[in-house]
C-alpha cells in the first residue's frame, strides 16, 4: 500500500480531489497500487505530491532501484 502526501505550497487549496482520490494538505493518504497505479505514477512527477512506499509494485511504475543484467 502506497501513501501519498499532498502539500499546498500556495496555501490556497487545503484539500483537493485528484484522479478520484481526496487529499488533505500534509496528511498521508493510503492508495492501493493495483487500483491507483496511474495516480501514483503521476504523483511521482508532481511537485504538490510525494509518494511514500509504493511497495515496488509494477503497477506503480518504474522504480529507481538499479538491476544488472547480462554477463559479468
Amino acid at each position: 500500500m502506497a501513501k501519498i502526501v499532498y502539500t499546498d505550497h500556495e496555501r490556497s487549496a487545503p484539500y483537493v480531489k485528484w484522479h478520484g482520490v481526496e487529499f488533505v494538505h500534509g496528511q498521508e493518504t493510503p492508495v492501493d497500487e493495483r487500483e491507483h497505479g496511474n495516480l501514483i505514477r503521476a504523483a511521482k512527477d508532481n511537485p504538490w505530491f510525494k509518494v511514500i512506499g509504493d511497495g515496488g509494485s509494477p503497477a506503480a511504475g518504474p522504480t529507481t532501484k538499479a538491476t544488472a543484467r547480462g554477463k559479468a
